[in-house]
């Protein structure tokens, strides 16, 4: 990958997120999960609540999208 590609705000916020310690099992104990992790996009529904990923973590996936264009 380039340099400039690794770079960003957003992967930088990445990379810190899989230093994180959490397990699936206490991210799902959170009552507004479901709502928070859920997302549409030109029509496509997409749903990350069971993905090992908290909200800061989505909030960087979906800036580095933005900032690539996808």
């Amino acid at each position: 990958m380039s340099s400039e590609f690794l770079s960003t705000k957003a992967v930088e916020r990445l990379q810190q997120q899989k230093d994180l310690k959490h397990s699936l099992r206490e991210l799902m104990q959170d009552e507004e999960r479901n709502e928070r992790m859920y997302r549409e996009f030109g029509g496509v529904c997409m749903d990350f609540s069971r993905q090992l990923l908290d909200k800061e973590g989505l909030d960087a996936l979906l800036e580095l999208a933005k900032e690539r264009n996808v």
